[in-house]
């Protein structure tokens, strides 16, 4: 494998790839994208609201600003929170937190507050990935195949964290569950118990033909048994009858 044409300006960075694989390329990008965890603020609480945003709208667009990564966890979820009045526009610099975190990025504007209007929010930090919900995704990630069959890869993210770092988070993750699933099929299992007599596959088999010539057998008892049947019952009343003849001609002497 080889990688060229490495170039980084800001928070997009892009290269080619020679001799990878296609669904190696794409697991990469999926995994840069979706399997990274950051920060997005979420549990958001609507203390008053007289705007004519919704509150569920309001909640929406506050959980999609970013939030830079720290470089350590905090040990307790910070939390963000503004109390802002009208006339004006609400920045993402007005969410102010209890503790260092900020804002990835200023001056987006979330929504704006006519004369006599209140709003005041708060919300928690959480952290997910971008599989669970587009506010905890990194950035973006595709690639292109040209003719010779060379990757190029476009990357950019959206400011929680450098798109290097995306990249190389993404590929840690990817390289992680790899090994988990290969330590799972390597583990050595015990052999499987030989069938024994009673439970083999081939007398279950021939069960039924045996049942069958027995029942074959019985029939043949049964036929063989009945004609004898008959034949005593016409030897019997053959007997009754020569009695009762002797019985008359005894009489009629």
């Amino acid at each position: 494998m080889q990688i060229s044409n490495f170039k980084e300006n800001g928070n997009v960075l892009s290269f080619s790839v020679k001799d990878l694989d296609v669904p190696l390329a794409n697991a990469v990008r999926r995994y840069s994208m979706m399997h990274v965890p950051l920060f997005a603020i979420d549990n958001i609480v609507v203390y008053e609201n007289t705007s004519s945003i919704f509150d569920e709208y309001l909640a929406h667009r506050i959980g999609l600003i970013p939030i830079k990564m720290p470089k350590k966890l905090p040990s307790k979820m910070p939390i963000f929170k503004f109390d802002m009045s009208g006339p004006g526009r609400i920045m993402s610099q007005d969410l102010k937190s209890d503790s260092k975190m900020t804002v990835a990025v200023q001056d987006i504007p979330i929504f704006s507050l006519d004369e006599g209007q209140v709003v005041r929010v708060e919300g928690k930090l959480k952290l997910g990935i971008g599989r669970t919900h587009a506010k905890f995704q990194a950035g973006l990630v595709s690639y292109g195949i040209e003719d010779d069959g060379t990757l190029s890869f476009i990357a950019e993210g959206f400011h929680q964290i450098s798109v290097k770092n995306m990249l190389i988070r993404g590929c840690d993750n990817l390289l992680s569950d790899i090994s988990e699933l290969n330590a799972y099929f390597s583990k050595k299992r015990k052999p499987p118990k030989k069938a024994t007599a009673k439970k083999a596959v081939k007398p279950t088999k021939k069960t039924p033909k045996k049942a069958a010539k027995k029942a074959t057998a019985k029939k043949a008892v049964k036929s063989t048994k009945k004609p004898a049947k008959k034949k005593t019952a016409k030897k019997t009343v053959a007997k009754k009858a020569t009695k009762k003849t002797s019985k008359k001609a005894t009489k009629k002497k």
